[in-house]
């Protein structure tokens, strides 16, 4: 439905963000507006005016029309502005970019408003209690990130829930050429805002220290990304400072296995993904989320730190297992987490009553869809 009109409202963009790192959800809205303005829609986000460099580097060449909101720093202050903005506007469609407690209100008051024939509310979170209470009976679609997520909707809104999410810019995760492939050295890597303790770097250093030192000393260990560049004893640990996203793939190319070793609050992992496009075998924790991934094969579960280092041993000392592994990670992922904005388009945000009829508030049902 090329030409259809967009309204793309996003927590994330109503959010303070001059000096604020932009990360996996922040990249994820900017992507799928840039492939929404591309494929030929006219689109319209609400921001706050922090984000307007951002947008300006980010999304030129494929710019959509922004209505800049004063720097409020908060959804709850910035909706109502943003209702003001839009008193007059019709869209085609609505895209709300995540589950937010500050926003639902102005969701609620603008689709009231008849803002829009289609809404679609992407969510990245598990939804709390006091959101489900608000959202019951709200006629949006939802598409949830994992099949946890969109449970939580189901017989709440009043619309079709399902579940559909991958890496918007995977064309340019692929694996290393030749030129690119690692050297003797093999490096492990973890990737992700590694402040927060649950990401499990500070478990990666303690198991990489105590590895046999046949082992050590014959590979490195990368953290990526901490808010600012870390520094440590050893001449084969790194901890770089936050880096852009553009930066990730060629990165990723120089590594041989990632390490994903979250402890709760996963919800997807875009980095885990974006390893499996890459080639990288992966090694994981027990979380749900991240081993449905790995269901086909293409790394190793492990639940304490002596598992971690009995597989980053056997990883770092078996070049042909790591590339068996790495294979069947970029294979599942190729055939599971790779979104497509135009299937996106067609089969969610505008897709035909007839051919897909949505359920009534007494008859809802979820779709399960990993693309």
């Amino acid at each position: 439905m090329s030409g259809a009109s967009i309204l793309y409202l996003a927590p994330n963009f109503l959010s303070y963000r001059l000096h604020k790192m932009i990360r996996g959800v922040e990249v994820f809205d900017l992507l799928l507006v840039r492939q929404l303005v591309e494929l030929g829609h006219p689109v319209t986000v609400v921001a706050d005016h922090s984000w307007r460099k951002r947008f300006e580097d980010l999304l030129a060449g494929a710019t959509p029309e922004i209505m800049y909101t004063p720097s409020l720093r908060k959804p709850w202050l910035n909706g109502p502005v943003a209702e003001a903005l839009l008193r007059g506007r019709r869209f085609s469609a609505m895209i709300v970019g995540n589950d937010n407690r500050g926003l639902l209100p102005t969701v609620k008051r603008l689709i009231r408003r008849g803002i829009a024939d289609r809404r679609v509310l992407i969510a990245h979170r598990m939804p709390r209690d006091e959101y489900r209470a608000r959202v019951q009976g709200v006629e949006i679609d939802v598409v949830a990130v994992n099949t946890q997520i969109a449970s939580t909707f189901e017989r709440v809104v009043n619309g079709r829930v399902q579940t559909r999410y991958g890496i918007v810019n995977a064309d340019e995760f692929y694996p290393a050429t030749g030129a690119e492939a690692s050297d003797t050295v093999v490096k492990f890597c973890v990737l992700g805002k590694l402040d927060n303790e649950w990401k499990g770097a500070g478990q990666a250093i303690g198991v990489f220290r105590r590895l046999p030192a046949r082992v050590r000393d014959s590979a490195e260990l990368h953290l990526v990304a901490y808010p600012t560049e870390q520094h440590f004893v050893e001449n084969n640990i790194y901890g770089s400072g936050w880096i852009a996203a553009d930066r990730i793939p060629p990165l990723l190319r120089r590594m041989d296995v990632m390490l994903v070793l979250s402890k709760k609050e996963e919800t997807f992992s875009q980095a885990m993904v974006q390893g499996m496009l890459t080639a990288l075998p992966i090694i994981i924790t027990d979380l749900p989320v991240l081993v449905e991934k790995l269901d086909a094969g293409g790394g190793v579960i492990v639940h304490n730190d002596e598992e971690l280092g009995a597989a980053m041993t056997t990883l770092a000392t078996d070049a042909v297992l790591r590339k068996r592994l790495g294979i069947q990670a970029r294979k599942t992922a190729l055939e599971r987490y790779v979104w497509d904005t135009k299937k996106f388009v067609e089969d969610v945000l505008f897709r035909s009553a007839e051919s897909t009829p949505g359920p009534t508030r007494d008859e809802k049902r979820t779709v399960h869809t990993l693309v």
